[in-house]
């Protein structure tokens, strides 16, 4: 059979089928010349709406994430601005679930990116000038409180704090302690994961 009889006996398919009564499942007669041509498949139409609700779940995903980080972060605003004296069971409240809102909040994200559903949050995360700044997150995470408590037992006297004063602080001990994980990790963290290798290696060989 020639290819351009095989052509019109598949347009006249697709026309019966268009004159056909809508069901649940229907036929969709589709051209491919890598495979063969008039490939026929059969197609659900509710994958269409089980598209539809998954990218709403994953909208929905998104929002609850935001909604859990922002509610942690600026949750106690008032509290800190001193707008609003909380009560005990707030200030309970806020103890004890903070931390869990922020891991869920966190874990979406994790689970997002993972999944091939995080966006421009995937591409932000995945910029390679992170890379050499994620091997110094865990030693400043170790490092940064020290400089905190030397900044906050090295005043005399008691300061009033601006919006300034603690971006002004901020900055200071994210420089602080960046610099000083760097120096540990080439002089401690790098030697010991070099020796690490060096007898996990000599191990294999044996």
């Amino acid at each position: 059979m020639k290819y351009d009889d095989m052509a019109d006996k598949v347009l006249e398919r697709r026309y019966a089928l268009s004159e056909m009564p809508k069901v649940d499942s229907y036929v969709l007669v589709e051209y491919d010349e890598k495979v063969h041509p008039g490939k026929v498949l059969e197609v659900d139409e509710h994958e269409e709406d089980a598209k539809v609700l998954f990218m709403v779940a994953v909208l929905l995903g998104w929002l609850l994430a935001a909604i859990c980080c922002l509610s942690v972060l600026y949750g106690n605003f008032t509290t800190i601005s001193g707008r609003h004296m909380p009560s005990k069971h707030e200030v309970a409240l806020y103890n004890s679930v903070h931390s869990t809102v922020w891991a869920l909040g966190v874990a979406w994200v994790i689970y997002a990116c993972c999944t091939g559903n995080g966006g421009f949050v995937n591409k932000l995360l995945s910029w390679s000038l992170f890379i050499p700044l994620s091997r110094l997150t865990y030693l400043v995470y170790l490092v940064h409180p020290v400089f905190m408590q030397i900044y906050t037992e090295s005043l005399r006297q008691s300061i009033y704090l601006t919006e300034f004063d603690v971006v002004y602080m901020f900055l200071g001990h994210l420089v602080l302690a960046h610099a000083c994980a760097f120096v540990l990790t080439l002089a401690i963290e790098a030697p010991f994961i070099g020796l690490e290798k060096a007898l996990l290696g000599q191990g294999r060989r044996h």
